[in-house]
Parts: structure tokens; sequence; C-alpha cells
């Protein structure tokens, strides 16, 4: 994994208070209103969004934190070290602004949105 792009943003910024018991549509509502908040979407795939919800609860469950699904192969278990891959995690910002999307497809700009959703579209239609 690469070093985050500002190590003290990540001590400072915000990871989503989900716990093991924390519902699905709770999950999905809080994500819902942080991406609100910063001009984001939540990708327009039900298979990708619950998949992703689903890992972020066992995470915290496993971990205590909710841990980018995304990124399995990089959880330490040190809860420092594993901070940086805590969702929202630190690469968010940057992977949006340089593909559209993180690197999950979780959080999207309205035109990647657009454009999965279109796709997402087609490929129902067959």
């Amino acid at each position: 994994m690469d070093s985050p792009p500002n190590a003290s943003a990540s001590t400072d910024r915000q990871i989503f208070p989900i716990t093991g018991t924390t519902s699905p549509d709770a999950v999905k509502e809080m994500i819902s209103l942080w991406a609100d908040g910063k001009g984001l979407r939540l990708t327009p795939d039900d298979k990708r969004l619950n998949a992703i919800v689903r890992g972020l609860i066992r995470h915290a469950a496993q971990h205590g934190a909710p841990l980018c699904p995304c990124m399995p192969r990089e959880i330490t278990g040190d809860p420092a070290r594993d901070r940086p891959i805590a969702c929202p995690c630190v690469f968010v910002d940057n992977d949006i602004a340089v593909d559209g999307a993180c690197k999950c497809k979780f959080f999207v700009n309205q035109e990647y949105y657009d454009s999965a959703a279109k796709a997402l579209e087609a490929m129902n239609a067959l």
C-alpha cells in the first residue's frame, strides 16, 4: 500500500462510527449523508454497495473499525497502522480527483455515477 497522502490527516479525519451491530440501512444513511456533504454519490451498483456495506460492518466487528473491504491485504491488526484504510480512507479524495471514484468504486463523483448508471442500465436491458 502506498503511504497516505497526508499522514497527519489520517489521525484527524472522521471515521464512520460503524460497529459490528450497526444495521446496513443505518450505514448507508450515515455514509450517504457524508458523501452528499462532499458533493459525492455512492455507487449506483446496488450489489457493490451492499457488499461494501457488509464488509464495513464485518471489519468493524473483527477489527474495531470499518476498514476498507477493498484492501484486505493491507489490514495489519494494529489500529494505528490500519487507521488510514478505515472508511473513508485517506485515498478517497485523491482517487476521486484522478479517477472519478475511490478504489472500491463506493464513493464516486457525478460524472462517474452517470456513466456507471448508464452502463448498468444497458447491462440490465440484455
